[in-house]
């Protein structure tokens, strides 16, 4: 599938500029996670799913030349947390086991 769409790819800023592409013509179609569907208020099709070989996954920590290591320490303690976690997962995030 990629020998034929590689050519006519183009790598979007975020979900939302992928969006504006595809709603102004200037392409036909774009791919984007499931939970990202909510960024835009046209009725799409969603209905192809791609199968990924490996789990998409986010890491968070915190920087070691941040100015704002106290905080962000804060933020990961609380995004690992149930709290955080309970968040994550309203989003469509899963947790890795």
């Amino acid at each position: 599938m990629w020998s034929q769409l590689k050519n006519e790819a183009v790598l979007a800023e975020d979900v939302k500029q992928l969006f504006v592409y595809v709603e102004r013509g200037d392409k036909n179609a774009g791919f984007v996670y499931n939970r990202c569907k909510d960024c835009t208020t046209r009725n799409y099709d969603y209905s192809h799913q791609c199968a990924y070989q490996y789990p998409i996954s986010y890491t968070i920590a915190v920087v070691s030349s941040s100015t704002h290591k106290e905080k962000a320490q804060k933020f990961l303690d609380f995004m690992t947390r149930k709290d955080g976690q309970d968040i994550l997962n309203a989003y469509g995030f899963v947790p890795q086991s």
